[in-house]
């Protein structure tokens, strides 16, 4: 039902800050704001805009949490399904806000009409790399597959290649990752 919400609503706010409730005796819990956060329905928003309101509703999201939740562990990650962190406010969160972790989503979707080439690969990597892992953000996989999802990468060399590439970046950063 939330496949065409781009990120946090009211609603995902009231449901994300109702598990925040029940939960807040059980201190092995990670709470994510919003799983691949998408601007699709929004390319007619000027970039700024987009980000601006992506931020502002994850602001609103923590905001909620912390009120009945203050020590639970908040997952943020970027837009663009979840791998685009190339916004500062979005990368200080940590600091207004006790206990964030960055989720990076390390699967490339190609976008509108980009193929998933070597080039676009590496620009994905390039959008949460070296804004995150700089020492000064808490980071995990949260998850990581074939370029797209697509099923004709799947066997493929290149698959093959992206796959052992994030779980050796993730054992360079010591990244935690599920996927």
């Amino acid at each position: 039902q939330y496949a065409n919400i781009p990120y946090p609503d009211q609603e995902v706010i009231d449901s994300i800050t109702y598990l925040a409730q029940e939960l807040r005796d059980n201190t092995n819990v990670l709470l994510d704001c919003y799983n691949e956060a998408h601007i699709e329905p929004f390319l007619l928003k000027e970039p700024k805009e987009r980000w601006d309101e992506y931020v502002a509703s994850l602001k609103a999201t923590i905001d909620a949490v912390r009120e009945v939740n203050p020590d639970v562990i908040v997952t943020v990650t970027g837009l663009h399904w979840g791998g685009d962190f190339r916004n500062q406010e979005l990368l200080n969160l940590n600091t207004l806000y006790a206990n964030i972790l960055y989720r990076v989503d390390d699967n490339p979707t190609p976008w509108r009409d980009t193929d998933a080439s070597p080039e676009y690969l590496r620009s994905f990597r390039n959008w949460w790399m070296y804004s995150l892992l700089d020492g000064k953000h808490a980071v995990m996989f949260g998850e990581f597959n074939a370029p797209g999802g697509s099923p004709e990468w799947i066997g493929t060399d290149e698959e093959y290649y992206w796959m052992t590439e994030s779980l050796s970046i993730a054992k360079q950063y010591d990244l935690s990752w599920n996927t």
